[in-house]
């Protein structure tokens, strides 16, 4: 069951990874496009998340099919999720529209707060299946 619960939580780098990198995306896409190009379309950067729902929804309804165990692990992770999906979107829709430099901060924190932990969770299951 312990066993179970470790590679569940190391086997969801790939939500980390995808979130992170079309939320790191988004930041730096709607910055140039609010600062460089200078346009009143720069919010329309973060359709790009749109690709996240329908490939999240489709991997996640691939490995339940596959998952023969569900653990409390299982259930606190889908919650937190739920959870920091709300929280980014009123981050992005209360204080990315205001500050121009918010966005780079923001994609900064994507980078060490999704991002790298998302590689060093695929990392680390890697050497579990490996082992």
């Amino acid at each position: 069951m312990i066993a179970n619960a470790k590679n569940s939580v190391a086997d969801k780098s790939f939500y980390f990874l995808l979130w992170g990198w079309l939320v790191f995306i988004g930041c730096i896409l709607q910055f140039t496009l609010k600062v460089i190009v200078k346009t009143e379309l720069h919010p329309a950067a973060w359709n790009i998340m749109y690709i996240g729902f329908i490939v999240s929804f489709w991997h996640g309804w691939r490995e339940r099919k596959r998952t023969m165990v569900k653990t409390y692990v299982d259930d606190t992770l889908r919650d937190t999720w739920i959870v920091l999906g709300i929280s980014q979107t009123l981050v992005v829709l209360i204080f990315l529209r205001r500050y121009d430099t918010n966005i780079l901060i923001c994609a900064a924190a994507i980078l060490v707060s999704y991002i790298i932990p998302g590689y060093l969770l695929r990392s680390q299951h890697r050497k579990t299946i490996n082992a």
